[in-house]
């Protein structure tokens, strides 16, 4: 399982780079109360509370909702029909809840999970949800947390645990679903860190060239849409490239061998084939000239080697 420090400003950036894929509810100052709410340029979040004015239950079981409907339009077929109403379930992660309040949810599960029934609006949006604990370095006197079957650092019913170090925050992941998150978010901070070259290096590498019909189709299928304008570099006319890098990836150990002999400032650069990177034995062959099942085989290569590769950018 994942373990990752990050400083308290880190973590809120991260959550804010998960947007796109969970809705995010933290911990929010309102007045002298902290209350869970979307995390969004009106409410920022505050990891410094003992605990919230109310447990985040409601973001998985709410205290209403519309569960069924009908109408009474004689014209429409399905009148007097009594149906689900629609649901929007989307994933989300709860973020500072403490390790008491996730467990209680385990128990609370008891009625709405088990061999005899299933409540499909309460499991499909607790199953949705992932659960982001936050230690407790100092528990309210009125805590009863270790008389009921956990504790301050209870795991029970959470994804991940953080931990506060004071400037820092350690997360360490305890589920799969935890372990997605925590991915996630380091793939995405990673991402924002990054800017992405690529160059020849081969004798016949030139600025200008074309993407090959065959490269193009295969990463088509793969929703990578090349445009017109995206053209071949070759790294001896554009040396700043390889002064300017601090990683440099080759295909095969022979191109690596190249950059050496082409390039003495590679001495001093973190350089590795992207198989070696990626903790992967053996080299990626250049498809160029043979048929596009080959250039298929080649981008699954890549995009699994990248998949390993980019946590260690993290």
């Amino acid at each position: 399982m994942t373990a990752k420090i990050f400083t308290k400003e880190e973590w809120v950036e991260a959550l804010e780079a998960l947007k796109d894929s969970y809705n995010i509810f933290v911990p929010v100052k309102e007045g002298d109360f902290h209350n869970f709410r979307t995390l969004n340029e009106d409410s920022k979040a505050n990891f410094d509370f003992q605990n919230t004015r109310l447990s985040p239950k409601s973001l998985i079981q709410p205290q209403s909702e519309r569960m069924f409907e009908y109408t009474l339009d004689e014209a429409d077929p399905e009148a007097h029909v009594l149906k689900d109403a629609a649901k929007d379930i989307a994933a989300q992660a709860i973020v500072g809840i403490r390790p008491c309040d996730a467990y209680a949810l385990q128990l609370v599960k008891i009625n709405f999970d088990n061999p005899e029934y299933r409540d499909p609006g309460w499991t499909r949006r607790y199953e949705a949800t992932t659960l982001v604990g936050l230690g407790c370095n100092d528990p309210c006197a009125t805590c009863l947390c270790t008389s009921v079957g956990t504790g301050p650092f209870g795991e029970k019913g959470l994804d991940v645990l953080l931990y506060d170090l004071g400037e820092n925050l350690l997360a360490k992941s305890l589920t799969e679903k935890g372990e997605a998150l925590l991915k996630k978010m380091l793939r995405e901070r990673a991402m924002d860190h990054l800017s992405v070259e690529s160059g020849g290096i081969a004798a016949f590498a030139r600025d200008g060239a074309l993407v090959s019909l065959d490269a193009r189709l295969v990463l088509r299928d793969d929703d990578i849409h090349l445009s017109p304008e995206h053209t071949s570099t070759d790294l001896k006319a554009n040396r700043h490239l390889v002064t300017d890098a601090d990683l440099i990836l080759a295909m095969t150990r022979e191109q690596v061998r190249m950059l050496y002999d082409a390039f003495p400032e590679v001495a001093e650069k973190e350089v590795y084939t992207l198989k070696e990177f990626a903790g992967v034995v053996g080299d990626i062959e250049d498809p160029a000239g043979q048929d596009e099942s080959v250039f298929a085989a080649c981008r699954d290569e890549i995009k699994v080697c990248l998949e390993k590769a980019i946590d260690r950018l993290a």
